[in-house]
């Protein structure tokens, strides 16, 4: 995986974090201030579009945590290969 793909994905993990805490004070302050029924279903509405972000954020982080390891793997071996 390139290094545009991993900031790409670190990117989409980041924008998701940021709705969560987006939803997350948008149902605070309409149940607090505003408790009527819309408010409650935009507010379900935005936290499962938040689950769904956050499982695709999952999802990229397994990638760059793959990525990742077959990296390690590669430059370790390239580093063994130029200790002999």
């Amino acid at each position: 995986m390139s290094l545009a793909g991993m900031q790409l994905q670190r990117d989409r993990a980041l924008a998701a974090m940021v709705l969560g805490a987006s939803v997350a004070l948008a149902v605070l302050l309409s149940v607090v201030v505003n408790g009527d029924a819309r408010a409650i279903a935009g507010a379900r509405a935005a936290a499962a579009v938040h689950e769904k972000l956050l499982r695709e954020a999952q999802g990229a982080l397994r990638q760059n945590l793959d990525a990742r390891d077959s990296v390690r793997a590669a430059l370790e071996a390239v580093m063994k290969n130029r200790g002999k």
